[in-house]
């Protein structure tokens, strides 16, 4: 091959990334152009590279640069966004069917017969475990069992269980990153010196105790805040409009100077009482609602980039021909 034909198909495979890569953002998964431009002209040299050594017949080479082309930036979008838009799935294949038929009608049937295979198969594991495959796999392995069934039948195992392997390695060494994971501990600074404390325990105005039926002295002072005024008499209780019954006024008076209520801090309560926030020395968690406390589950691999990389190595480095042919 001469070089300025091994350049074309690298520039021209690069271009080609680029303008499936502006479809893709298109369909609401945008990915970076230059990186797609690289991964394909990349992939385009090594596609260039063995056509030259002489490995395949020369209609094989638009198939294995379709496939370069088309999984660079699908394979982008699946790792970034966890789909595979339908603007190039579904119209890889008339792509890859019209590309095919250049081997002539057995490699076209094979080739069939490996999208009917490939894509059943997977679309068995969709409808049974829906968790582990989405639709856009399904619609991917149909094209890729195309390719897959006109390189040989070996390429179909190969590539289920080379793709398989790979995404469940992915998996395992993600969620062995979320195990070992650890959230990270939050040291306050040491307080600098002559520095008060950050938060007061005490509050800066005494509480006002509650006034009963003969409030003392004490309470209205700490009402005031004054310290003069706990040295003064309590006036007397103004007389309620109906009858009360002095005696029973006097014995709750002597009661609560005798057991005074214990003033609670800032934001706090009083000892012996229902109101959350105590201040007796126990702490209360409150659970906010639509929140899990479970650990969080490390996300789904993308099986799509598995299955382009199985496929495309089996299209360019075996070939057309290095297996039983599905005819």
């Amino acid at each position: 091959m001469e070089w300025g034909l091994f350049s074309l198909v690298i520039v021209t495979g690069a271009l080609a990334a680029s303008g499936a890569g502006l479809l893709v953002r298109g369909a609401g998964a945008p990915i970076s152009l230059r990186l797609a431009a690289m991964v394909a002209g990349a992939g385009a040299a090594v596609v260039a590279w063995r056509w030259q050594a002489g490995g395949w017949p020369g209609w094989w080479l638009p198939v294995a640069w379709l496939v370069t082309v088309l999984g660079a930036p699908l394979a982008l979008a699946d790792v970034r966004h966890r789909r595979l838009p339908d603007v190039l799935t579904l119209p890889a294949y008339p792509l890859l069917a019209v590309a095919l038929a250049g081997g002539g009608l057995e490699t076209l049937t094979a080739g069939l017969a490996g999208a009917l295979l490939f894509g059943g198969a997977h679309l068995l594991v969709r409808h049974f475990a829906p968790g582990q495959l989405g639709a856009g796999d399904v619609k991917l392995t149909g094209s890729l069992g195309a390719v897959l069934g006109a390189v040989g039948w070996p390429a179909l195992a190969f590539a289920a269980v080379a793709a398989s392997f790979l995404s469940a390695a992915l998996a395992a060494a993600g969620r062995l990153r979320t195990l070992t994971r650890r959230p990270g501990k939050t040291v306050a600074p040491p307080p600098k010196p002559g520095d008060g404390p950050e938060h007061p325990t005490s509050c800066p105005h005494p509480p006002i105790a509650a006034a009963g039926g003969g409030a003392t002295a004490l309470a209205a002072a700490a009402a005031t805040g004054s310290a003069t005024a706990a040295d003064k008499p309590s006036p007397a209780p103004r007389p309620h409009p109906r009858a009360v019954d002095p005696r029973s006024s006097a014995v709750d008076a002597s009661h609560q100077v005798a057991h005074p209520r214990t003033p609670a801090p800032c934001g706090g309560r009083a000892a012996g009482s229902g109101t959350p926030g105590a201040s007796d020395g126990r702490t209360t968690h409150r659970r906010t609602p639509g929140r899990s406390h479970r650990p969080a589950r490390p996300p789904r691999v993308p099986h799509g980039p598995a299955l382009l990389l199985a496929t495309w190595l089996c299209a360019v480095v075996a070939g057309p021909g290095s297996g039983v042919a599905m005819s």
